[in-house]
């Protein structure tokens, strides 16, 4: 006898050693405090506790006493216990519930950084310590490349110059070698003076010999130092005393010319040209050697100081002339009738045109490019490796400036990971695309938590930075209670979470007893909107998982599941493929156990009727449109149950709730 639901309560007298091979998720095991006897009471249906009353000599007969405590322990493990009273010849004991089914919400922590570098953060919440995972990390490899081109100017013969190329691989170039462009160096004049007749005086008297004149002149790509100026002459004698000639002082200036003069360093006082000089180069040599930043831009002013002159007033006086359409100088003579006569010069900073041109590095690496005319530039592969530090160029009597392009890598080398206490990586180098994966136990997860990422290995400061991929996931699941109802044909589920942190990938998953055949629907809400059914869901066996997408914190998801089942009486069964919703029933099912009193009630619902079945030793298990609700085995194990017909009269649902406890995920 029962206080409620005695119709769908059942009993079964076995021993202790025998009981767990009638324990599923509707039964609970009881005994005495003898070990002679124990009793399986079953409800697939209701799961709600009630009174139980056994008739009293059937006990006393069984254990040879009358119990005054009984003892019990569910499916699940957990136990109780209940006292025992005597009422009217029977013994009256509460069972306090059946075995609940686990309703489960899974959802997926996923960060990510595409890529990370040294010291990247990855951080997320996490409310529920106890149902998370272990953390799966990702490491990708990944290349970082930069460019670190370098420009070393006015480089002569035997000079060498300091280089680096940093970076964990070798590095590449513009067509997928590291190259040079080199440039032998060249003069460029700027005519910012006076202009007479196509030329400009540079030191001297002007056509009146009444004001000295002075100049200026703008010089590219300076070396690193300079001692000296050096003009080369030809000349003729035309109306002009050997012995008259010009005085002057020479001023460096870093600067465009600007038409002012004596400004900078005075680098030559009182230097002088007189024709009995005769042709050739006149060096005009520094008062001291001067540093200047090579490759820079730098002004020459001449200042005159005094000129020479013998014989009457219409001697010429002496000037040096910079030509406007060419690249020379002038060192010449101007007649107060404008009739010129000139010494042409040419004028150059030491250097000449380059000849023989090399370039090596320190770490075998050689090219050489021959010989260059003034402003040539010469472009090569010079594939230099990570252990070069200088260059070393050859250039006979001139100077180059030289370029190098290289685009320096660094690959994904010693990747890991800390999470809290715990520490995991990876020892060596992982090559672009390549993926390694770590683990980090779930311990190591708190509230709040931060994943630090470290890769690099032993690099210059210089170098490309490091990067790695990282993706890194866990799943979660908080535990709640939740309403469950169930009748003599339904199973239903209505479930609600409230969501602590924003979710990738939120799961509920209902593991629906075992004699669930199919889904009547599936919906779902988020928060107060309006219930929408879906289909993205799947089943495995009974166990159904639906798919709720990404949730954010704060959002709170509703599920309403609603699952038909039959009714087996004197055997059991165990669904192994339920049918969706929608579609017309057709389900397959194994029979664990089965007698020739055995049979299946199967109750209306939205996609057939109850009908008899008749089961053969093979083929399916079918619907008969027969009111008849009996189904006979001779030894078959599974079978298929399809809806037909419309519904037979069945027994009245029997309606009750109960509250289980369930997870989220």
């Amino acid at each position: 006898m029962s206080s409620r639901h005695a119709s769908t309560l059942e009993v079964t007298l076995t021993t202790p050693s025998r009981a767990s091979d009638y324990l599923d998720n509707s039964s609970a095991v009881l005994g005495g405090d003898s070990d002679g006897l124990a009793l399986v009471i079953s409800d697939a249906t209701n799961h709600e506790g009630r009174e139980v009353a056994l008739p009293l000599t059937a006990v006393k007969g069984a254990l040879g006493y009358v119990p005054d405590l009984v003892h019990g322990v569910h499916d699940d493990g957990s136990k109780w216990t209940r006292p025992v009273r005597e009422e009217s010849g029977l013994l009256v004991f509460e069972v306090p519930h059946f075995s609940d089914n686990a309703v489960t919400f899974e959802s997926s922590v996923s960060v990510a950084a595409s890529p990370a570098t040294n010291g990247t953060s990855l951080s997320w919440g996490l409310s529920d310590l106890d149902a998370a995972s272990d953390v799966s990390v990702n490491l990708t490899g990944v290349s970082n490349t930069e460019w670190d081109n370098q420009t070393f100017l006015s480089m002569g013969d035997g000079d060498s110059r300091s280089v680096s190329v940093a970076g964990s691989a070798p590095p590449t170039g513009p067509n997928g070698s590291p190259s040079i462009t080199v440039t032998a160096s060249e003069l460029e004049a700027a005519t910012t003076a006076e202009s007479k007749s196509g030329f400009f005086m540079v030191a001297g008297w002007d056509d009146n010999q009444d004001t000295y004149v002075n100049s200026e002149m703008k010089f590219t790509n300076a070396p690193d130092t300079a001692s000296s100026i050096t003009v080369d002459i030809e000349y003729t004698y035309a109306n002009v005393d050997s012995n008259d000639g010009v005085y002057f002082d020479v001023y460096l200036v870093k600067e465009a010319p600007d038409g002012v003069y004596a400004e900078g360093t005075r680098v030559a006082d009182n230097a002088k040209w007189m024709p009995e000089d005769g042709a050739g180069n006149l060096t005009i040599p520094f008062d001291s050697p001067q540093n200047l930043d090579a490759g820079a831009n730098y002004t020459i002013e001449f200042v005159t100081t005094t000129t020479t002159q013998s014989g009457p007033n219409n001697q010429q006086a002496f000037a040096l002339h910079i030509d406007n359409n060419k690249p020379q100088t002038d060192w010449s003579t101007k007649t107060t009738d404008g009739v010129s006569h000139g010494y042409p010069t040419h004028v150059y900073w030491g250097a000449k045109a380059a000849s023989n041109v090399a370039v090596s590095a320190d770490d075998g690496t050689e090219v050489t490019l021959g010989d260059f005319s003034q402003g040539e530039s010469k472009s090569t592969n010079f594939p230099i490796g990570r252990d070069a530090t200088q260059i070393t160029t050859t250039t006979g009597s001139g100077s180059v400036a030289v370029e190098l392009a290289v685009q320096e890598k660094t690959e994904t080398v010693d990747p890991g990971v800390e999470l809290g206490n715990c520490s995991e990586s990876y020892p060596g180098t992982l090559a672009a695309g390549e993926t390694a994966t770590l683990t980090l136990n779930s311990s190591c997860l708190s509230e709040t938590n931060e994943l630090n990422v470290t890769v690099g290995g032993d690099l210059s400061a210089d170098a490309p930075a490091p990067q790695v991929g990282v993706v890194a996931e866990h799943t979660a699941a908080s535990n709640q209670t939740v309403d469950y109802a169930g009748d003599a044909w339904s199973e239903r589920y209505n479930v609600s979470k409230t969501w602590a942190d924003s979710r990738a990938d939120a799961r509920l998953v209902i593991p629906f007893a075992s004699n669930v055949v199919s889904i009547r629907g599936v919906e779902f809400r988020t928060n107060s909107s309006s219930w929408t059914g879906t289909s993205n869901y799947e089943l495995d066996g009974t166990t159904l998982t639906v798919n709720l997408g990404s949730v954010d914190a704060g959002e709170t998801t509703h599920v309403r599941v609603n699952g038909s089942r039959v009714r087996v009486e004197n055997g059991s069964i165990t669904v192994t493929s339920p049918t969706l919703a929608g579609n017309s029933l057709d389900t397959e099912f194994r029979m664990d156990s089965w007698s020739e009193s055995s049979y299946i009630a199967v109750g209306g619902s939205a996609s057939g009727s109850s009908s008899i079945t008749s089961c053969r030793s093979r083929g399916r298990l079918r619907p008969s449109p027969s009111s008849s609700r009996r189904a006979a085995s001779n030894g078959s194990t599974r079978r298929r149950l399809r809806r037909a017909g419309r519904p037979a009269p069945g027994r009245s649902p029997s309606r009750s709730s109960r509250r289980t406890t369930s997870a989220f995920r």
